[in-house]
Protein backbone atom coordinates (compact mmCIF):
# COMPACT_ATOMS: atom_id res chain seq x y z
CA UNK A 1 0.00 0.00 0.00
CA UNK A 2 1.12 3.41 -1.08
CA UNK A 3 -0.37 6.79 0.34
CA UNK A 4 -0.32 9.98 -1.46
CA UNK A 5 -1.19 12.95 0.43
CA UNK A 6 -1.39 10.88 3.80
CA UNK A 7 -1.20 14.11 5.92
CA UNK A 8 -5.24 14.92 4.23
CA UNK A 9 -6.22 11.69 5.32
CA UNK A 10 -6.31 13.84 9.17
CA UNK A 11 -8.63 15.56 8.19
CA UNK A 12 -11.47 12.68 7.68
CA UNK A 13 -13.44 12.55 11.05
CA UNK A 14 -12.57 16.15 12.08
CA UNK A 15 -13.66 18.99 10.05
CA UNK A 16 -17.50 18.14 9.60
CA UNK A 17 -17.30 17.10 6.33
CA UNK A 18 -18.57 13.96 5.01
CA UNK A 19 -16.06 11.50 4.21
CA UNK A 20 -16.40 9.71 0.61
CA UNK A 21 -14.37 7.04 -0.76
CA UNK A 22 -13.86 6.67 -4.13
CA UNK A 23 -12.75 3.22 -5.47
CA UNK A 24 -11.42 2.40 -9.12
CA UNK A 25 -8.67 -0.06 -10.35
CA UNK A 26 -8.30 2.03 -13.40
CA UNK A 27 -6.38 5.25 -12.61
CA UNK A 28 -3.34 6.70 -14.10
CA UNK A 29 -1.42 6.16 -15.51
CA UNK A 30 -4.17 4.38 -17.56
CA UNK A 31 -5.69 7.20 -19.70
CA UNK A 32 -9.39 6.79 -20.88
CA UNK A 33 -12.73 7.42 -19.65
CA UNK A 34 -12.90 6.38 -16.57
CA UNK A 35 -9.60 7.91 -15.30
CA UNK A 36 -11.09 11.07 -16.33
CA UNK A 37 -13.96 10.78 -14.20
CA UNK A 38 -12.52 9.52 -11.24
CA UNK A 39 -10.11 12.68 -11.37
CA UNK A 40 -12.77 15.11 -11.98
CA UNK A 41 -14.94 13.89 -9.70
CA UNK A 42 -12.47 14.03 -6.59
CA UNK A 43 -11.57 17.44 -7.65
CA UNK A 44 -14.84 18.54 -7.95
CA UNK A 45 -15.33 17.65 -4.55
CA UNK A 46 -12.67 18.18 -2.61
CA UNK A 47 -13.28 21.51 -1.13
CA UNK A 48 -16.73 20.15 0.13
CA UNK A 49 -16.12 16.85 1.51
CA UNK A 50 -12.88 15.25 2.56
CA UNK A 51 -12.17 12.36 -0.54
CA UNK A 52 -10.00 9.41 -1.10
CA UNK A 53 -9.09 7.52 -3.91
CA UNK A 54 -8.73 3.77 -3.59
CA UNK A 55 -6.87 2.27 -6.75
CA UNK A 56 -4.32 0.22 -8.10
CA UNK A 57 -0.58 0.95 -7.68
CA UNK A 58 0.18 2.92 -11.17
CA UNK A 59 3.67 2.67 -10.30
CA UNK A 60 3.46 6.65 -10.66
CA UNK A 61 4.93 9.35 -8.69
CA UNK A 62 1.00 11.16 -8.22
CA UNK A 63 0.85 14.83 -7.76
CA UNK A 64 -3.07 15.06 -7.52
CA UNK A 65 -4.37 17.69 -4.38
CA UNK A 66 -6.25 14.53 -2.78
CA UNK A 67 -5.30 11.55 -0.98
CA UNK A 68 -4.55 8.61 -3.45
CA UNK A 69 -4.27 4.86 -1.45
CA UNK A 70 -2.06 2.79 -4.21
CA UNK A 71 -3.35 -0.79 -3.24
CA UNK A 72 -0.69 -3.43 -4.06
CA UNK A 73 -1.07 -5.46 -7.44
CA UNK A 74 0.28 -8.45 -9.41
CA UNK A 75 0.50 -9.11 -13.00
CA UNK A 76 -2.10 -10.41 -15.08
CA UNK A 77 -2.66 -11.28 -19.13
CA UNK A 78 -1.04 -9.18 -20.95
CA UNK A 79 -4.40 -7.04 -22.34
CA UNK A 80 -5.52 -6.01 -18.87
CA UNK A 81 -1.84 -5.75 -16.95
CA UNK A 82 -1.34 -5.27 -13.26
CA UNK A 83 -4.50 -6.09 -11.09
CA UNK A 84 -5.37 -4.75 -7.47
CA UNK A 85 -5.32 -7.36 -4.21
CA UNK A 86 -6.83 -6.18 -1.19
CA UNK A 87 -6.89 -8.88 0.48
CA UNK A 88 -2.41 -9.26 0.22
CA UNK A 89 -3.01 -5.90 1.21
CA UNK A 90 -3.09 -6.02 5.24
CA UNK A 91 -2.80 -2.21 5.69
CA UNK A 92 -5.46 -1.86 3.21
CA UNK A 93 -8.68 -2.84 5.85
CA UNK A 94 -7.50 -1.20 8.56
CA UNK A 95 -6.59 1.97 6.89
CA UNK A 96 -10.31 2.07 5.33
CA UNK A 97 -11.81 1.56 8.65
CA UNK A 98 -10.05 4.08 10.60
CA UNK A 99 -11.48 6.84 8.03
CA UNK A 100 -14.63 6.33 9.44
CA UNK A 101 -16.21 6.71 5.55
CA UNK A 102 -19.84 7.91 4.90
CA UNK A 103 -20.23 7.07 1.59
CA UNK A 104 -18.35 4.64 -0.41
CA UNK A 105 -18.86 5.62 -4.58
CA UNK A 106 -17.21 2.32 -6.28
CA UNK A 107 -16.52 2.55 -10.93
CA UNK A 108 -14.93 -0.97 -10.98
CA UNK A 109 -16.08 -4.48 -10.86
CA UNK A 110 -12.82 -6.00 -10.20
CA UNK A 111 -10.54 -6.41 -7.32
CA UNK A 112 -11.35 -3.38 -5.01
CA UNK A 113 -14.88 -3.67 -5.81
CA UNK A 114 -15.46 -6.83 -4.06
CA UNK A 115 -13.17 -5.19 -0.98
CA UNK A 116 -15.05 -1.91 -0.93
CA UNK A 117 -18.45 -3.94 -0.96
CA UNK A 118 -17.16 -6.24 1.97
CA UNK A 119 -16.05 -2.65 3.99
CA UNK A 120 -19.15 -1.71 3.20
CA UNK A 121 -21.37 -4.55 4.69
CA UNK A 122 -19.33 -4.68 7.71
CA UNK A 123 -19.35 -1.12 8.24
CA UNK A 124 -22.92 -0.40 6.82
CA UNK A 125 -22.03 2.46 4.56
CA UNK A 126 -23.99 3.65 1.83
CA UNK A 127 -22.38 2.72 -1.86
CA UNK A 128 -23.03 4.47 -5.29
CA UNK A 129 -21.90 1.93 -7.61
CA UNK A 130 -20.94 4.26 -11.30
CA UNK A 131 -21.50 1.44 -13.75
CA UNK A 132 -19.53 3.11 -17.06
CA UNK A 133 -19.55 0.13 -19.26
CA UNK A 134 -21.30 -2.74 -21.00
CA UNK A 135 -20.38 -5.68 -18.85
CA UNK A 136 -20.58 -8.59 -21.02
CA UNK A 137 -19.45 -6.02 -24.42
CA UNK A 138 -16.76 -5.33 -22.09
CA UNK A 139 -15.62 -8.74 -21.02
CA UNK A 140 -16.01 -10.19 -24.63
CA UNK A 141 -13.11 -6.98 -25.91
CA UNK A 142 -11.08 -8.18 -23.19
CA UNK A 143 -11.33 -11.98 -22.73
CA UNK A 144 -12.42 -13.00 -26.31
CA UNK A 145 -14.81 -15.64 -24.70
CA UNK A 146 -18.45 -15.86 -24.26
CA UNK A 147 -18.61 -18.24 -21.44
CA UNK A 148 -16.01 -16.22 -19.64
CA UNK A 149 -17.54 -13.13 -19.95
CA UNK A 150 -20.64 -14.88 -18.97
CA UNK A 151 -19.53 -15.66 -15.85
CA UNK A 152 -17.86 -12.37 -15.69
CA UNK A 153 -20.93 -10.43 -16.58
CA UNK A 154 -23.19 -12.53 -13.23
CA UNK A 155 -20.93 -11.35 -11.13
CA UNK A 156 -20.58 -8.27 -12.44
CA UNK A 157 -24.85 -7.89 -11.83
CA UNK A 158 -24.25 -9.72 -8.35
CA UNK A 159 -21.91 -6.64 -7.20
CA UNK A 160 -24.80 -4.11 -8.42
CA UNK A 161 -27.01 -5.69 -6.44
CA UNK A 162 -25.01 -5.30 -3.77
CA UNK A 163 -25.23 -1.32 -3.78
CA UNK A 164 -27.14 1.12 -2.13
CA UNK A 165 -27.95 2.56 -5.53
CA UNK A 166 -26.32 2.41 -9.56
CA UNK A 167 -25.57 4.91 -11.46
CA UNK A 168 -25.13 4.88 -15.44
CA UNK A 169 -23.45 7.09 -17.59
CA UNK A 170 -26.43 6.81 -20.06
CA UNK A 171 -29.82 5.35 -20.29
CA UNK A 172 -28.70 2.75 -22.74
CA UNK A 173 -26.21 1.42 -20.23
CA UNK A 174 -29.29 1.64 -17.69
CA UNK A 175 -31.31 -0.32 -19.44
CA UNK A 176 -28.36 -3.13 -20.00
CA UNK A 177 -28.13 -3.26 -16.73
CA UNK A 178 -31.96 -4.02 -15.90
CA UNK A 179 -31.81 -6.52 -18.68
CA UNK A 180 -29.08 -8.38 -17.07
CA UNK A 181 -30.88 -8.63 -13.71
CA UNK A 182 -30.37 -5.53 -11.70
CA UNK A 183 -32.92 -4.92 -8.97
CA UNK A 184 -31.16 -2.22 -7.54
CA UNK A 185 -32.33 1.70 -7.41
CA UNK A 186 -31.10 2.35 -10.92
CA UNK A 187 -30.65 6.38 -12.39
CA UNK A 188 -28.81 8.28 -15.01
CA UNK A 189 -25.70 10.35 -14.15
CA UNK A 190 -24.56 12.16 -17.08
CA UNK A 191 -20.39 13.17 -17.04
CA UNK A 192 -19.27 16.27 -17.67
CA UNK A 193 -16.07 18.13 -18.61
CA UNK A 194 -13.54 20.11 -16.60
CA UNK A 195 -12.27 21.91 -20.30
CA UNK A 196 -13.68 24.97 -20.63
CA UNK A 197 -13.95 27.40 -23.59
CA UNK A 198 -10.06 28.53 -24.52
CA UNK A 199 -10.30 32.48 -25.07
CA UNK A 200 -6.51 32.40 -26.50
CA UNK A 201 -5.95 32.83 -30.01
CA UNK A 202 -2.31 33.13 -29.93
CA UNK A 203 -2.70 29.67 -28.13
CA UNK A 204 -4.70 28.46 -30.97
CA UNK A 205 -2.45 29.78 -33.52
CA UNK A 206 0.90 28.58 -31.93
CA UNK A 207 -0.93 24.86 -31.75
CA UNK A 208 -1.85 25.32 -35.24
CA UNK A 209 1.21 25.63 -36.45
CA UNK A 210 2.84 22.97 -34.92
CA UNK A 211 1.05 20.34 -36.20
CA UNK A 212 1.35 22.32 -39.54
CA UNK A 213 -2.69 22.44 -40.13
CA UNK A 214 -3.20 23.92 -42.70
CA UNK A 215 -6.77 23.23 -43.99
CA UNK A 216 -9.23 25.75 -44.02
CA UNK A 217 -11.46 22.61 -42.92
CA UNK A 218 -10.71 20.41 -40.05
CA UNK A 219 -12.36 17.53 -38.93
CA UNK A 220 -10.95 16.16 -35.59
CA UNK A 221 -10.80 12.80 -33.80
CA UNK A 222 -9.31 12.49 -30.15
CA UNK A 223 -9.52 8.84 -27.70
CA UNK A 224 -7.54 5.95 -27.26
CA UNK A 225 -6.13 4.52 -30.61
CA UNK A 226 -7.85 0.76 -30.54
CA UNK A 227 -8.95 0.33 -34.37
CA UNK A 228 -12.44 -2.19 -32.94
CA UNK A 229 -13.27 -0.22 -30.04
CA UNK A 230 -13.49 3.04 -31.51
CA UNK A 231 -14.32 2.18 -34.99
CA UNK A 232 -11.27 3.96 -36.78
CA UNK A 233 -11.49 1.70 -39.78
CA UNK A 234 -14.76 2.71 -40.27
CA UNK A 235 -13.70 6.41 -39.90
CA UNK A 236 -10.86 6.42 -42.52
CA UNK A 237 -12.79 4.40 -44.98
CA UNK A 238 -15.70 7.36 -44.91
CA UNK A 239 -13.10 10.19 -44.71
CA UNK A 240 -11.17 8.67 -48.11
CA UNK A 241 -14.63 8.54 -49.59
CA UNK A 242 -15.43 12.24 -48.29
CA UNK A 243 -12.10 13.53 -49.19
CA UNK A 244 -13.11 12.51 -52.67
CA UNK A 245 -15.46 15.46 -53.15
CA UNK A 246 -14.30 17.99 -50.56
CA UNK A 247 -10.36 19.03 -49.40
CA UNK A 248 -9.89 18.57 -45.71
CA UNK A 249 -7.70 17.64 -43.07
CA UNK A 250 -8.45 14.40 -40.32
CA UNK A 251 -6.71 15.25 -36.74
CA UNK A 252 -6.09 12.50 -34.52
CA UNK A 253 -5.14 12.77 -30.77
CA UNK A 254 -3.94 10.10 -28.61
CA UNK A 255 -2.17 6.88 -28.14
CA UNK A 256 -3.12 2.91 -27.59
CA UNK A 257 -2.16 -0.41 -29.21
CA UNK A 258 -3.65 0.48 -32.37
CA UNK A 259 -1.72 3.61 -33.05
CA UNK A 260 0.63 2.41 -35.82
CA UNK A 261 -1.42 -0.09 -37.91
CA UNK A 262 -3.61 3.25 -37.85
CA UNK A 263 -1.19 4.95 -39.63
CA UNK A 264 -0.37 1.90 -41.59
CA UNK A 265 -4.06 2.33 -42.70
CA UNK A 266 -3.93 5.74 -44.01
CA UNK A 267 -1.10 5.30 -46.06
CA UNK A 268 -3.22 1.73 -47.92
CA UNK A 269 -6.28 4.33 -48.18
CA UNK A 270 -3.93 6.48 -49.71
CA UNK A 271 -5.07 9.63 -47.33
CA UNK A 272 -1.97 9.86 -45.14
CA UNK A 273 -0.73 13.29 -46.67
CA UNK A 274 -4.64 14.57 -45.54
CA UNK A 275 -4.45 12.56 -41.68
CA UNK A 276 -2.59 14.62 -39.06
CA UNK A 277 -0.96 12.25 -36.01
CA UNK A 278 -0.55 14.46 -32.52
CA UNK A 279 0.37 11.39 -30.57
CA UNK A 280 -1.20 11.15 -27.13
CA UNK A 281 -1.32 14.98 -25.43
CA UNK A 282 -1.79 15.00 -21.90
CA UNK A 283 -1.90 19.24 -21.65
CA UNK A 284 -5.27 20.37 -21.57
CA UNK A 285 -4.99 23.67 -23.07
CA UNK A 286 -3.26 21.81 -26.19
CA UNK A 287 -6.05 19.54 -26.47
CA UNK A 288 -8.54 22.54 -25.51
CA UNK A 289 -7.14 24.40 -29.00
CA UNK A 290 -7.50 21.00 -30.77
CA UNK A 291 -11.02 20.72 -30.60
CA UNK A 292 -11.17 24.53 -31.21
CA UNK A 293 -9.47 24.26 -34.37
CA UNK A 294 -11.79 21.41 -35.86
CA UNK A 295 -15.06 22.67 -37.38
CA UNK A 296 -16.22 19.29 -36.60
CA UNK A 297 -14.96 16.44 -34.06
CA UNK A 298 -16.01 12.75 -35.47
CA UNK A 299 -16.75 10.02 -33.20
CA UNK A 300 -17.73 7.01 -34.94
CA UNK A 301 -17.65 4.57 -31.92
CA UNK A 302 -20.59 1.80 -31.72
CA UNK A 303 -19.11 0.58 -28.24
CA UNK A 304 -18.44 3.77 -25.68
CA UNK A 305 -21.48 4.26 -23.38
CA UNK A 306 -21.14 7.79 -23.15
CA UNK A 307 -18.14 9.86 -24.71
CA UNK A 308 -16.70 12.28 -22.31
CA UNK A 309 -14.94 13.37 -25.92
CA UNK A 310 -18.22 15.48 -27.12
CA UNK A 311 -18.54 17.40 -24.20
CA UNK A 312 -14.63 18.05 -24.48
CA UNK A 313 -15.80 19.59 -28.37
CA UNK A 314 -18.71 21.40 -26.68
CA UNK A 315 -17.04 22.91 -24.76
CA UNK A 316 -15.06 24.71 -27.75
CA UNK A 317 -18.21 24.92 -29.46
CA UNK A 318 -17.12 22.65 -31.69
CA UNK A 319 -20.34 20.34 -32.91
CA UNK A 320 -19.75 16.20 -33.14
CA UNK A 321 -20.77 13.79 -35.67
CA UNK A 322 -21.41 10.53 -33.88
CA UNK A 323 -23.66 7.31 -35.03
CA UNK A 324 -27.37 7.62 -34.41
CA UNK A 325 -29.11 5.23 -31.97
CA UNK A 326 -25.77 5.13 -30.46
CA UNK A 327 -25.67 5.36 -26.27
CA UNK A 328 -22.92 8.86 -26.86
CA UNK A 329 -26.31 10.08 -29.68
CA UNK A 330 -28.54 10.29 -26.52
CA UNK A 331 -27.65 13.77 -25.66
CA UNK A 332 -27.43 14.90 -29.70
CA UNK A 333 -30.50 16.54 -31.38
CA UNK A 334 -29.71 16.25 -35.12
CA UNK A 335 -28.77 19.12 -36.46
CA UNK A 336 -29.27 21.50 -33.64
CA UNK A 337 -26.59 20.84 -31.16
CA UNK A 338 -24.40 18.10 -32.75
CA UNK A 339 -25.09 15.93 -35.74
CA UNK A 340 -26.24 11.71 -36.42
CA UNK A 341 -25.24 9.70 -38.96
CA UNK A 342 -26.30 6.07 -39.57
CA UNK A 343 -23.83 2.96 -39.38
CA UNK A 344 -22.75 3.76 -43.04
CA UNK A 345 -19.41 4.83 -44.88
CA UNK A 346 -20.76 6.73 -48.03
CA UNK A 347 -23.69 8.14 -45.52
CA UNK A 348 -20.92 9.18 -42.83
CA UNK A 349 -18.67 10.84 -45.67
CA UNK A 350 -21.81 12.20 -47.30
CA UNK A 351 -22.91 13.80 -43.35
CA UNK A 352 -18.98 15.05 -43.29
CA UNK A 353 -19.29 16.85 -46.33
CA UNK A 354 -22.77 18.72 -45.78
CA UNK A 355 -21.94 19.62 -42.36
CA UNK A 356 -18.39 21.15 -44.02
CA UNK A 357 -20.54 23.23 -45.94
CA UNK A 358 -23.09 23.85 -43.71
CA UNK A 359 -23.58 27.76 -42.75
CA UNK A 360 -25.51 27.10 -39.20
CA UNK A 361 -22.62 24.93 -37.90
CA UNK A 362 -21.46 27.41 -36.23
CA UNK A 363 -24.86 27.99 -34.74
CA UNK A 364 -25.00 24.16 -33.73
CA UNK A 365 -21.22 24.16 -32.26
CA UNK A 366 -22.86 27.17 -29.71
CA UNK A 367 -25.85 25.29 -29.01
CA UNK A 368 -24.02 22.49 -27.86
CA UNK A 369 -21.64 24.56 -25.82
CA UNK A 370 -25.03 25.69 -24.10
CA UNK A 371 -26.84 22.68 -23.54
CA UNK A 372 -24.27 19.82 -23.93
CA UNK A 373 -21.75 20.55 -20.50
CA UNK A 374 -23.76 19.32 -17.78
CA UNK A 375 -21.48 21.59 -15.30
CA UNK A 376 -24.04 21.06 -12.27
CA UNK A 377 -23.76 17.45 -11.61
CA UNK A 378 -20.85 17.91 -9.07
CA UNK A 379 -23.30 19.85 -6.85
CA UNK A 380 -26.34 17.54 -7.86
CA UNK A 381 -23.74 14.09 -6.91
CA UNK A 382 -22.65 15.93 -3.35
CA UNK A 383 -26.70 16.50 -2.29
CA UNK A 384 -26.97 13.10 -3.18
CA UNK A 385 -24.02 11.73 -1.00
CA UNK A 386 -25.50 14.25 2.18
CA UNK A 387 -29.34 12.20 1.33
CA UNK A 388 -27.81 8.80 1.30
CA UNK A 389 -25.89 9.05 4.87
CA UNK A 390 -29.16 10.69 5.94
CA UNK A 391 -31.49 7.99 4.73
CA UNK A 392 -29.14 5.49 6.72
CA UNK A 393 -29.94 7.01 10.15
Amino acid sequence: MKIHNAKLLEDFGRNGKLNIAIVSDIYKPFVGGVTTVVEDLANNLKDKCNVVLFCQDGKIKDNDDFPIVRCKTIPFIKSIGDIPVPNLDFKLKKLFKSLKIDVIHIHTFFGLASFALKMAKKLKTPVVYHGHTKLYDEYLSITNCKLISKILTKKAVKKLNKATEIWAVSEGTKNIYKSLGVTKPLKVVRNTTKFDYLDDQKFVKAVKEKFNIRSSRVAFFMSRMEIKTKNIDFLLRATRLALNSLDFQLIFTGGGADYDKIIEMTKTLKICDKCVFTGEIRDQKTREALYQIADLFVFPSVCDTAGIVILEAASQKTPTLCIAKTFPAEIIVDGKNGYLSKLDEKVFAENMIKIFKSKNRKIVGENAYKQLLNKDVYQKIYERYKELVKNKY
